[in-house]
This record gives structure tokens, C-alpha cells and sequence, in this order.
């Protein structure tokens, strides 16, 4: 036997290691794996991010990284109660607010309730509750959260209210502070749905920031763990059935989004997705007969490759459809006679149409955006997306207006401010504009002013001292990329030919809408059916009126219109209004000259048959004035006019020209 020395290893001696580092190592693994596996957060600049997302700001961070690591961003576990959550934050700054004060009155509106009644708001303790009380509580807020939260079995829940209250508790209890919230539950779409409207300060009135997590996922996922709690795990044969529906649906369904995610090269074996191949087989048959899918042989399918755009424009369009023949059955206009058409879609030679209002809905109820349904004068109904306009708010059922696709190309008045700049050296100016055309006029060339006053406050141009201009050399490219902007919020322009009902123009005072058709200054289109057949009555019914009167006469077939018709029916409204008003104000009316100058404080919008008017006060007396859009920006400040021509430059006391 070998013998072994009794220390045969000398050992060499390192560095002296941190061994506290490696205990806390430890002790994190430890709470990791006791926090349900949800991994330490790392830091928003943390290596393999592309920089600051700002995901940890707010308050229910920890909240939405706990449901995320439980359910996943996209997903629920199988057999929960599938709740989706829209959300937005809505900022109060200038007229957002009155913006978003009108939005908690149209949530509320009638026939949106159960059993088309008019809708309840309430909130943490009570029912009805006063919105407008909230609105008060809400002035000097830097912001608003809007939410819209729709569940899958939505009509399955006995109380909304009790389902939503839950939500709110336990929003509480994730951001740690009290919450003042209003919400109301809608009945008048196939999926039950609430809105929410949740103030944007905590329980200390200090600004609320709710972390992007909880607002993305978090909020999801804890509504669908109440909804699952109340009603009970969905059981295979439910998930089943759900799936089979979407077979046969002419819109983009879970299959399609499954079916795209697996081809590839835009073909599909069946075999190769989640859902079984029976059921991809079934759907992919559909897409054929929609001319999105064909078969290859050898159980491949090629998918066309506009397969995911034409599913969601159908969905779309049906679900408009649903929404017109809803309102017009609801209108008593249901007549399977009249086309339903929606406007920019459906092929027509029309640019425009005119028609009497049937409806104001929200087509986006979380952004805002509006649609309207017209009784066309020939003989259609229409679908119209008007987006987020804002003259929308003026509307009432029953008035008679026109539309159109909004302008989104350079006007005449800015290439003509482009040329003067560019022989300028980039400089327009008045005196400029004289030397270019000698003939122009003073208000003509003041359009051009108001035009660079408007767009001076979207970047483009500069003001300097003098009444220079500064104009870039691509101006009229900046002007068109903003209208294509304006267009996408507001893709329709409207003119509101009368704020009266058709069968209020047939007899009275005023130059209204029947008037202007009759001695042709607008012609109108009308059809022999629907509101064009109406309209004809009309027309024939304020003629024979205002032969009574002795306003117009007959010879034979003809009708002679005097030079002074339109004149002569606009004063004689205005001088009755003006009495009223005098009446109630105690001031001497001034009726407005053909030339000159004009001024007062701006009071308020007049609707009448001749069209619309401001009311400027002075003193001792007022004046009638035609009406423009932006006067609501001046409401009780002094404006001027200059009158030339029949047109009228405004300023605002002793600024702004508009």
C-alpha cells in the first residue's frame, strides 16, 4: 500500500467573496417562487429594452404585473368569462371639457336603457346620481379616464350595477385610494355594455396616474375573475358552441385570426392550427364561397391576400346596417322601399347628399366619433360617419342638411398665398397681395389674412410685426397634410340648410329652405319616393302660400319670384325676432347695413328660417348678424365687421380677424 502524505493539497487562497450577495440571490429565489412565479421587475432602461416606456408609473403597477404573470397580456385562462375593456384618458384642458361634460349627457340619453328606456346613471353608493353634480366635482380636473366595459355574456348578468360596483371596489383596493366614479349600462347593441366615466383625481385630490399595466391587462383580467366568480366557469360545450358560431359570421373571427397566424405564403393546411381541423376545415369552406379561399388539393387551401381587410369591412358594414335598419325601424321609416346605403362606401355617382335628420348616434362611444342617418331627398337612407365634428352637437332630429367629403386638398386662397409668398422671398403681406392683384378687394384680401391666422396656430406660417408673413416654401404640401388630418377626424363637411322641421317651412315668415328651392338658388335633387315626395308636397304647399300672401305671382304655368323675394321674407322674420327680443332685453333693435361698420358682444346663436344669426349687443341696442362656427369662441367678448361687397370680415376686439 501506498503511502499517502498527511497534507497532500496545498490550497491557494482568492479573493474574499460577497457572500451577502449571493444570500440575498437566494432569498429573492425564495420570494419569487412564493409570489406565484411572477419574476422581479426590471428596470424600465434595463438591457434588452430600447429605452423608457414608463410601464411602472402609476398607481396598480403591481397589480397589473401580478395578473399578467397569472393570465399572459392576450389571454384568459380556458374556461373564464371573457370581459373586454376599453379605455382612454381624456384630457380637460379649454373646450375638452364642455366636450366631455356633453359626453356623461349623451351616455345618458333615451332608448339606451333596458327595454329602450332612457338610461340611469349611478355610482359607488347610489342610483340616478346627478351628472351634472359630478360635472362640478370634475372642474379643475387635469383629466378624466373613460372606460367602456363589455362582457362576453353580458346578457347572462342579473345586475350590471352590483357587477360593476365589484369592478370599481376592487379597483380601489389595487390603486390604494378612493375613486369618484359615474357609470351607465347600454342595452341597445347585442352585447350589453357600461360606461364608465372615472374622475382623474385620488382620494387627496392630487392628480390620479393609473399605471399603463393595470389600464392595458390588469383591469381585463380582474373583471373577468368577478364575471367568472358570478356566473361560473364557461364549460367546453359553451367554449365549443362559441367557436362554432363563428363559422358561418361574415366578419374576421378568432378562426380567421388563427388561420393567418399558420399559413404560410398564403397557404393553409388545416391541420397546422389551434382549433381542430374539422372546424378550420368548415370555416376555410365559408371563406370560398366569399371568394377568400380556394382549394389546392391535398387538403391545402391559398388564402387570398386581402383575406384579413375584406373580413373586417364586412364586419364592419354589418354591423352598420344593424345600426340603420335598428334606428329606422325605431323611427317608424322601416320601408323596405328605400335603399339603405352608407355614404363613401356604397359605389353612387353622388358627392353629396341632403336629407332630413333621423338619427345622432356614436359610432366610437370611447372617442367621441358621431354617425347621423338621413332621409335622403332621393329616396335613400343613409349612413353617414361624421367623425368628431363639431357642429354635430347643433343637431336635432328633423332638421334638413346636407353633406359631403371633407376638402382635403390646398384651397384657391393658399395657392394664391403660396405664389405672392414665393415672389416675395417668402413674404405675403397686404400691400403685397394689392401689388399682385391690383383689382382684389379689401375683404377678399382679408380672407387671406384670416386663412394665416387659422393655420398660424397649427405651426404653419409665422406672424411678424407690420402684418408680414412668413410663409415656408412648402406651404400648400403642410396645408394638405393637415386637412388629411382634419379629414380623418372630421371626414364629412356639413351645412345645415334648416334648423326647422319640413312642415314648418310651408307657411311664415322667413327665407327658408322651400324658398331657395323655389326661385332656384340651390336645386335639389328629389326623388319621387320617401322625403323627396315630401318635399314636393311641401314646395307646392309654400307656393300656393305665398301667393296668398301676394309675395310672389302666377302667369299660366309660371311663377314670377321679385328681385327683392329673398330680401323682403329675411326682414320680415327678423323684424318680428327682433321685437321679441326687444322685448326681453329692453334694447332698440339696429338692423344691419348693406355697408360699413358693425360691433357688440357677442350673446348667442339664433336659429331661424332664414338661416342662422348672432345677436351683438351694445348698450342701448342690438344688431342681427349672419352667424359663423368660430363666433363660439368669442361668446361675450366684442367682435367688428367691416362689411364690403355682401360679405363681413370679423376680429375679436381689436385682434384676430376671422
Amino acid at each position: 500500500m501506498t503511502n499517502i502524505p498527511e497534507n497532500p493539497f496545498k490550497p491557494k487562497l482568492g479573493k474574499p467573496g460577497n457572500r451577502g450577495d449571493r444570500f440575498s440571490k437566494r432569498v429573492l429565489k425564495k420570494v419569487r417562487s412564493l409570489s406565484h412565479g411572477m419574476s422581479r421587475p426590471s428596470s424600465d432602461m434595463s438591457e434588452g429594452r430600447s429605452g423608457y416606456t414608463g410601464e411602472r408609473i402609476g398607481r396598480g403597477h403591481w397589480a397589473g404585473r401580478y395578473s399578467n404573470s397569472q393570465y399572459g397580456k392576450s389571454a384568459v385562462p380556458a374556461g373564464a368569462r371573457q370581459v373586454i375593456i376599453k379605455g382612454r384618458i381624456i384630457k380637460l384642458a379649454g373646450t375638452s371639457y364642455s366636450r366631455a361634460m356633453s359626453h356623461l349627457q349623451y351616455i345618458e340619453r333615451e332608448g339606451v336603457g333596458q327595454d329602450g328606456k332612457e338610461a340611469e346613471s349611478y355610482g359607488k353608493f347610489g342610483d340616478d346620481i346627478d351628472l351634472k353634480e359630478f360635472q362640478n366635482r370634475s372642474e379643475g380636473d387635469r383629466h378624466q379616464f373613460r372606460f367602456i366595459v363589455s362582457a362576453e355574456d353580458g346578457v347572462e348578468i342579473e345586475d350590471h350595477k352590483s357587477f360593476t360596483r365589484d369592478l370599481m371596489a376592487k379597483m380601489e383596493q389595487d390603486l390604494q385610494t378612493k375613486l369618484d366614479w359615474v357609470a351607465v349600462d347600454h342595452f341597445d347593441t347585442d352585447h350589453p355594455h357600461t360606461h364608465l366615466v372615472l374622475r382623474g383625481v385620488d382620494d387627496k385630490g392630487k392628480d390620479l396616474i393609473i399605471a399603463k399595466s393595470y389600464m392595458s391587462y390588469g383591469m381585463r383580467n380582474m373583471a373577468s375573475d368577478i364575471l367568472t366568480q358570478e356566473l361560473g366557469p364557461r364549460t367546453e360545450m359553451e367554449i365549443l358552441q362559441q367557436v362554432r358560431r363563428q363559422v358561418d359570421q361574415d366578419r374576421l373571427t378568432d378562426i380567421d385570426r388563427d388561420i393567418i397566424n399558420y399559413s404560410r405564403a398564403h397557404m393553409m393546411h388545416p391541420d397546422g392550427g389551434t382549433y381542430s381541423a374539422n372546424l378550420v376545415t368548415a370555416r376555410l369552406k365559408k371563406l370560398s364561397k366569399m371568394g377568400l379561399a380556394q382549394y389546392q388539393g391535398s387538403n391545402y387551401w391559398r388564402l387570398s391576400p386581402n383575406m384579413k381587410d375584406t373580413l373586417q369591412m364586412m364586419g364592419e358594414r354589418g354591423d352598420i346596417i344593424k345600426i340603420l335598419h335598428r334606428n329606422l325601424y325605431g323611427a317608424g321609416k322601416d320601408n323596405l322601399k328605400q335603399k339603405a346605403l352608407i355614404f363613401g362606401l356604397d359605389a353612387t355617382s353622388q358627392n353629396h347628399i341632403t336629407g332630413e335628420l333621423i338619427k345622432v348616434g356614436l359610432s366610437d362611444e370611447l372617442n367621441d366619433r358621431r354617425y347621423i342617418i338621413l332621409d335622403g331627398t332621393d329616396g335613400n337612407h343613409w349612413y353617414v360617419d361624421m367623425g368628431e365634428l363639431e357642429q354635430i352637437s347643433d343637431l336635432n332630429q328633423g332638421m334638413i342638411i346636407s353633406v359631403k367629403a371633407a376638402h382635403k386638398q390646398a384651397s384657391q386662397v393658399d395657392h394664391r398665398i403660396a405664389a405672392i409668398a414665393h415672389q416675395n422671398g417668402g413674404i405675403y403681406s397686404e400691400g403685397k397681395h394689392r401689388d399682385f392683384d391690383p383689382k382684389a378687394s379689401a375683404a377678399y384680401i382679408q380672407s387671406h389674412v384670416r386663412r394665416l391666422e387659422s393655420l398660424r396656430r397649427y405651426g404653419i406660417g409665422e406672424r411678424e410685426k407690420g402684418g408680414i408673413w412668413r410663409i415656408p416654401p412648402d406651404f400648400t404640401n403642410c396645408v394638405e397634410k393637415l386637412q388629411k388630418q382634419f379629414a380623418q377626424k372630421a371626414p364629412m363637411a356639413m351645412t345645415i340648410n334648416s334648423a326647422y322641421a319640413l312642415d314648418q317651412l310651408v307657411d311664415g315668415e322667413g327665407y327658408g329652405w322651400l324658398d331657395r328651392n323655389l326661385d332656384e338658388k340651390e336645386k335639389t335633387g328629389l326623388f319621387s319616393g320617401g322625403f323627396g315626395r315630401k318635399v314636393r308636397q311641401a314646395l307646392a304647399q309654400r307656393r300656393s302660400w305665398l301667393l296668398r300672401q301676394g309675395l310672389i305671382q302666377q302667369k299660366g304655368a309660371r311663377f314670377l319670384y321679385p328681385k327683392d323675394f329673398a330680401a323682403k321674407l329675411a326682414k320680415r322674420e327678423m323684424t318680428k325676432i327682433a321685437v321679441t327680443i326687444a322685448k326681453q332685453t329692453g334694447k332698440k333693435y339696429s338692423p344691419m347695413g348693406d355697408k360699413g361698420d358693425v360691433s357688440g358682444t357677442y350673446v348667442r346663436k339664433l336659429n331661424l328660417k332664414s338661416g342662422q344669426y348672432a345677436i351683438l349687443e351694445k348698450s342701448k341696442e342690438f344688431t342681427l348678424v349672419p352667424w359663423r362656427p368660430v363666433m363660439e369662441r368669442a361668446k361675450g367678448q366684442v367682435i367688428s365687421g367691416m362689411i364690403s361687397r355682401g360679405n363681413i370680415s370679423w376680429s375679436i376686439g381689436q385682434g384676430v380677424w376671422f
